[in-house]
C-alpha cells in the first residue's frame, strides 16, 4: 500500500455530508478507538442505507489516520 503525505480534501456530494461533518466523524472514531485500553477496540459506522456516508466515512478515516490514497482507504473498505 502507497502512503501519501500531502493532505486530501475531500470533497462530498452536495446530498451527503459535509467536510466539517467528515472530519467530525473521523475524530469521533479516533477519540472512541483510543478511549479503548482493554484491547483491540472497534467502531461500528452505520448509515440509513450504509452505501455512501458509511463508506466515505471509513474511508476517510483510514486516509487521515494511516495517510493512505483515496484509492487504498476505499479497497480496504470495500474487502
Amino acid at each position: 500500500m502507497r502512503r501519501y503525505e500531502k493532505p486530501y480534501t475531500l470533497n462530498p456530494k452536495p446530498d451527503t455530508m459535509s467536510n466539517a461533518q467528515i472530519r467530525q466523524g473521523v475524530q469521533f472514531i479516533s477519540t472512541a478507538l483510543e478511549r479503548e485500553k482493554r484491547g483491540p477496540a472497534s467502531v461500528y459506522v452505520h448509515c440509513r442505507r450504509g452505501r455512501v456516508r458509511c463508506v466515505m466515512m471509513c474511508t476517510a478515516f483510514l486516509m487521515v489516520t494511516f495517510k493512505l490514497t483515496p484509492i487504498d482507504a476505499e479497497a480496504l473498505v470495500l474487502r
